[in-house]
């Protein structure tokens, strides 16, 4: 214990030495920061002097030019719909535009009539001749049929049939009326253009020069009904024959069955269940075949949204109004383009400005009667922006 006593009371000068060595290094250290400490003092108060001219000088130069507030950045911004009227109204301005220029194309201008016909009334005059000749082939067909079969009795069942038919062909007639009836419904839509627009515009050219398929279609429309030499005398033919037919097909059948029960016992037995046996097969044949046509004729077509037989009928129309006039030129126009914008001007010097326009383009082709492309091309026009006023 003595000696650890000794060892410390010998220990503390030398710690009171180092000590006081250290305190001598950091006199030094604190002379040198409280001379940069000065320094730096004298420096604020320069900048402080400085910021003082400064503050001064920028006081008068505000006080000179003052700084306005709610300027403009000039920037431009898209945003949503804002008036779609007047996109419309001034779309519907370049679309007569456009037809003017149009209408003076030079195989068009040099033509004597012009049939305004749209892409899906040119389709339904090939659709219109497939089932025509389909229709001609039944027709045919089912006469021979009737004219071949041999004497079965069965005269009193055509008879019988014989109004059932005539009650078919009323009714279809009925359904055909219904497609010129009209039903009313009023609501309030937006305005876009259309082919049929486009057809309009076309005709103001000249309604004696330029005509729309409508008027070259709604007369011999309204006839078909009564012509029996017309796509739907023809449909009305096919659908009596029919009747005939299967009255032929079900007598057969019946002598048929009595023949399978007492067997053919001789040559003229058998040549007569032969006959009676290809007559019920040709019949079910011509059935199915002409069920398959009748499709054509029911439903509504998927891109003109009409009813399929409003459109054989009017494509029927057209091929015979095309045939007749050899000299027509023909056009088709389509609206392939068409749109429209608004614009605000805002600036603090004057009221607030609003702005509009539209526009369009359209693709054509000019054909002969024939069917051959003489000019084509496409067309655009867009109305200068107008300024809206709305007060």
């Amino acid at each position: 214990m003595f000696t650890r006593v000794l060892v410390t009371i010998q220990a503390i000068p030398l710690l009171l030495f180092v000590a006081l060595a250290h305190a001598d290094d950091n006199a030094d250290l604190i002379k040198q920061l409280q001379a940069q400490k000065a320094l730096l003092d004298a420096q604020k108060d320069v900048i402080d002097s400085q910021s003082g001219i400064l503050t001064s000088q920028k006081s008068l130069i505000d006080a000179q030019y003052p700084k306005f507030t709610g300027g403009k950045s000039g920037e431009t911004a898209f945003g949503s719909s804002m008036d779609t009227f007047h996109a419309n109204l001034f779309a519907y301005g370049a679309l007569n535009s456009l037809a003017t220029k149009l209408c003076a194309e030079s195989h068009l201008k040099s033509a004597s009539v012009v049939f305004v016909l749209s892409g899906d009334d040119l389709a339904s005059v090939g659709v219109m001749r497939l089932v025509q000749d389909q229709l001609t082939e039944l027709i045919d067909s089912y006469h021979k049929v009737i004219k071949e079969a041999p004497t079965t009795g069965h005269e009193k069942r055509m008879a019988a049939l014989a109004p059932y038919a005539a009650a078919m062909a009323l009714s279809s007639i009925a359904d055909l009326t219904r497609l010129f009836r009209t039903d009313l419904k009023v609501s309030q839509e937006t305005v876009n253009l259309s082919d049929a627009d486009l057809a309009n515009a076309l005709s103001a050219c000249g309604t004696d020069k330029f005509l729309l398929s409508a008027s070259l279609a709604t007369k011999p429309l309204l006839e078909a009904a009564h012509d029996d030499n017309s796509l739907w005398g023809q449909y009305k033919l096919a659908t009596e024959l029919r009747a005939q037919a299967q009255a032929a097909q079900l007598a057969a059948d019946a002598e048929i069955a009595t023949l399978d029960k007492t067997k053919p016992k001789n040559e003229a037995e058998r040549k007569r269940y032969v006959e009676l046996q290809t007559l019920s097969d040709r019949v079910k044949g011509l059935v199915t075949a002409q069920d398959k046509v009748e499709t054509l004729f029911t439903g509504v077509n998927d891109s003109s949204k009409e009813p399929n037989l409003l459109r054989l009928l009017r494509g029927e129309a057209l091929f015979k109004k095309i045939n007749a006039s050899p000299q027509a030129s023909l056009l088709t126009a389509t609206v392939v383009l068409k749109g429209g914008f608004s614009v605000v001007s805002q600036s603090i010097w004057r009221a607030d400005k609003f702005y509009s326009r539209g526009g369009l383009a359209v693709s054509y082709r000019v054909l002969k009667a024939d069917g051959s492309v003489v000019a084509a091309g496409v067309l655009n026009e867009e109305s200068q922006p107008a300024e809206v006023h709305f007060r």
